[in-house]
């Protein structure tokens, strides 16, 4: 999910305590920077998460290819036997 070219709101409609304590120490284009700042960090987030976990997702592609694509060459067939393969391993945390 891509929120980069989403419209930042204007600072006026971030809560009340944080705008009226932002009014006090900052500019509006510096509220704006720091809204910007702090609404990017999702994607960060996701970013950092996603180059962790293509490794094991590319892992789990080749076993699904070798299992023969059973459900199709789709992301939705793929994620359908991710999720019947989770449920075949057990739970050890009972």
């Amino acid at each position: 999910m891509n929120l980069q070219n989403r419209p930042l709101p204007h600072p006026s409609a971030m809560p009340v305590k944080i705008s009226i304590a932002v009014k006090k120490t900052m500019t509006n284009e510096e509220a704006e920077q720091v809204w910007r700042i702090l609404s990017d960090w999702p994607n960060q987030v996701a970013d950092i998460l996603l180059s962790v976990m293509k490794p094991f997702i590319d892992i789990f592609r080749q076993a699904y290819r070798r299992a023969g694509m059973p459900y199709g060459d789709t992301e939705e067939g793929f994620t359908r036997w991710l999720e019947e393969l989770e449920r075949r391993i057990p739970d050890y945390r009972r």
